[in-house]
């Protein structure tokens, strides 16, 4: 069945294990409006990090004499080609844009784990970035999913370079929000995301015990502590992640919690009501809003919260419901108006981003709010029930 997933065969296999990456493979194409400058693109540079790894990017650079603020996208899906339409956009509006493949990912040297190299490989490459004669010393972040991880992990005590972070439906704390949400070991997006991206594009993949798109009788693989036997092959971060069921060392390592001090740098997060980390961008939102030893950071956390799944609607559908085309939002333009508020100094032409701005289902009308749970909102418990079958097979 991986096999189904990375050939786009199995449609209901998607659904389950690429959540993660199904926005967000490779960075969005954007249509270019009242450029400026001509772009120059240099593939597949190398980036060397503290234990001499280097990692390959893509640097889009304007045609022009003098120094540019960045905007970095660190990313295991893949940094696009030269036709990276953020890349061209970007670069022609007077920024530098990077795209880079995570450690062990595309062309990148070392050993691909998930979580476990973001945080240093992300500050080196920000420290590299520092060193170029194209860079005027201010950074800014950008990506979804699993590549908000990548910048949330870099933002505690981040330096005065990273000025501004763009995170859309981010995987923010790897304990709470991905391997263990409620305290349940999350068997589906650990075994079934963390099986898939342990592959690379054009591997062959062996599948033993189970076929098709049998994601029922591979769950049930046992013990959990050896589960990559399902998939052929020994999978180390899938036992690590069996056997931290607590929030200790290992996962303080690979997340934020309890740093929320440290984060000083303005946030701009996206999230979906339906998608698996909603609570979550609250919840560290409000954390860093509350908990920052810098006013500026408590002062500019923003949310973004509208009627989507992983990923932002196109055109305000998600799955059979229909919230009308007043739920859809121009993500670019609000993206570069962040940046160019940060990076560039510019007004955000009269645009104010309220803490949290919230797309209010059942009304399907936009609102803005000073608290992440509206203070007129009102809580109803709701209960499940069966008839005596809901644990059948």
């Amino acid at each position: 069945m991986l096999r189904n997933i990375l050939s786009g065969k199995c449609k209901s296999c998607i659904v389950v294990l690429s959540i993660l990456v199904s926005v967000f493979i490779s960075p969005q194409t954007t249509c270019a409006a009242d450029n400026t400058f001509e772009v120059d693109v240099r593939t597949d540079v190398k980036i060397p990090m503290r234990d001499g790894v280097q990692l390959s990017a893509h640097i889009f650079l304007p045609k022009a004499e003098g120094k540019f603020p960045v905007i970095l996208v660190r990313s295991p899906y893949g940094k696009g080609d030269e036709k990276n339409g953020d890349g061209l956009f970007y670069a022609s509006s007077g920024y530098v844009f990077i795209s880079q493949d995570c450690r062990g990912k595309g062309a990148s040297q070392g050993q691909w784990e998930p979580f476990l190299n973001e945080d240093a490989d992300g500050r080196d490459t920000q420290k590299w970035v520092l060193s170029q004669p194209w860079c005027n010393g201010k950074i800014g972040t950008s990506g979804g999913s699993y590549v908000g991880f990548t910048q949330w992990i870099t933002a505690p005590n981040a330096g005065q370079h990273l000025k501004a972070i763009f995170s859309v439906v981010p995987l923010i704390d790897t304990y709470g929000d991905a391997a263990y949400a409620g305290g349940a070991f999350n068997l589906a997006l650990l075994m079934g995301w963390g099986s898939m991206v342990s592959y690379n594009p054009g591997e062959e993949i062996t599948i033993l015990g189970w076929g098709g798109d049998d994601w029922i009788m591979a769950y049930r693989t046992l013990p959990l502590s050896q589960w990559d036997r399902a998939i052929d092959r020994k999978v180390q971060y899938l036992r690590d992640w069996v056997a931290h069921p607590v929030f200790d060392d290992y996962w303080a390592k690979r997340g934020v919690r309890n740093r929320w001090q440290d984060i000083t740098v303005p946030i701009f997060a996206v999230g979906g009501w339906y998608d698996i980390f909603a609570n979550s961008v609250f919840e560290h939102i409000n954390a860093v809003k509350s908990k920052s030893r810098s006013l500026k950071a408590r002062n500019h956390q923003h949310v973004l919260m509208g009627p989507w799944g992983h990923g932002i609607s196109q055109n305000g559908k998600v799955g059979d419901l229909d919230f009308g085309q007043d739920s859809v939002i121009k993500l670019h333009e609000i993206q570069t108006k962040w940046f160019d508020y940060w990076l560039k100094g510019k007004d955000a032409g009269g645009y104010k981003w309220a803490p949290f701005r919230i797309f209010v289902m059942g009304r399907n009308e936009w609102g803005d709010e000073q608290e992440g749970a509206p203070g007129r909102a009102r809580f109803s418990p709701y209960y499940f029930y069966s008839r005596g079958s809901a644990n059948a097979p």
